[in-house]
């Protein structure tokens, strides 16, 4: 229950972050989430079969793309450099 809770308010909070285009979110962090989030949700829960939890967490992790392409500050580059 505890994991169905914060997965949907992480989904809800970072849904909200990529419409908005006033959100400026570095791609120093949300590049982390990228390299990190196959290898500590997504695989973790496909190994368990878990999947219909691997696919609200896929659903996490292309939002976190969509932040890393959209909301970027100006002039940082592809790996969060100014």
């Amino acid at each position: 229950m505890a994991l169905s809770i914060g997965t949907g308010i992480g989904i809800i909070v970072k849904a909200i972050a990529l419409k908005d285009e006033r959100t400026v979110w570095s791609r120093k962090s949300s590049g982390l989430n990228l390299l990190t989030y196959p290898f500590t949700a997504l695989l973790p829960f496909a190994s368990l079969g878990l999947w219909i939890t691997f696919s609200v967490t896929l659903v996490s992790f292309l939002i976190w793309i969509g932040i890393y392409l959209f909301r970027s500050p100006d002039g940082e580059d592809w790996l969060g450099r100014t």
